[in-house]
């Protein structure tokens, strides 16, 4: 299985109102985003695999309410994860592909089920690009 794409937590819950995600794109750069109904939080980071794990170097991370620019940090800091990957039925009957992270990656989630392999036209990673335009010139020279 190959972990490019957009995975959720929120695939395992009903009436979910935040959400985490994982973005791996065919770049090395991802994205890790935490958001509900009035803020969001988004990491970016570089992402290199090799034989036996998943390597997430942070870059930056900025957060925003309501829409607008609130708080960006820069970190530089390399983290090492393995993770598993397999399929599980969820609660509206759905067979959805599951990569699991031996720790937390955000918050206290570990578990994400595959939204898509479709970056192009996702609304998840357009709210990411579209929240990123708001930052400085700066942490957008580092994408």
């Amino acid at each position: 299985m190959d972990t490019l794409g957009i995975w959720s937590s929120g695939k395992f819950f009903y009436d979910c109102f935040e959400d985490s995600v994982v973005v791996f794109t065919g770049t090395d750069i991802g994205y890790i985003m935490f958001f509900n109904l009035v803020c969001e939080d988004i990491i970016v980071f570089k992402h290199r695999k090799d034989a036996d794990a998943e390597y997430i170097s942070t870059r930056f991370e900025c957060s925003f309410m309501d829409g607008k620019h609130t708080h960006i940090e820069r970190v530089k800091q390399e983290e090492k994860f393995t993770y598993k990957q397999y399929k599980e039925g969820i609660y509206t009957g759905e067979v959805v592909e599951v990569i699991e992270f031996d720790k937390p990656v955000i918050m206290d989630d570990s578990r994400f089920g595959l939204e898509t392999r479709d970056l192009e036209s996702y609304r998840i990673l357009l709210t990411i690009q579209q929240r990123l335009q708001l930052i400085p010139e700066e942490y957008r020279a580092l994408l």
